[in-house]
């Protein structure tokens, strides 16, 4: 296993504040998605929306798209770049599908910006 585990979260807790324990597939889908993260950085392509496919929150930090895609069975993460945060690329993020927790990612035709060759290199196997 290489990369971070990723941070607690707020959705994690329970009404009184204490922080559940977390099964071994969640806690695998969390540093699947906080490594995603991490790596689309590197590549230069940052989140900006999370998206159940009604309606979108701002994310503009990892852990507020961490929250965000918790919260949700199902979501988008959109993606831009420094220079164009309405690029129209995304992941889809489904729980509980454990390592095949992010089954889907959508790219322009023409991908000038290299978003497909960036997940296309992120291997899931290596934070399992």
């Amino acid at each position: 296993m290489h990369g971070f585990n990723a941070p607690p979260l707020e959705t994690d807790r329970d009404r009184t504040g204490v922080t559940q324990k977390l099964s071994p597939r969640a806690v695998l889908e969390r540093r699947i998605v906080w490594n995603l993260l991490a790596h689309m950085a590197r590549h230069g392509f940052l989140p900006v929306e999370v998206s159940d496919g009604e309606g979108g929150s701002v994310a503009l930090t990892a852990l507020a798209v961490m929250e965000a895609v918790f919260d949700l069975d199902d979501a988008e993460i959109r993606f831009g770049t420094v220079t164009n945060t309405d690029a129209h690329l995304w992941v889809r993020f489904v729980a509980g599908n454990g390592i095949d927790c992010l089954p889907d990612w959508m790219v322009p035709k023409a991908d000038l910006m290299g978003f497909d060759a960036a997940m296309t290199a992120f291997e899931v196997e290596d934070y399992a």
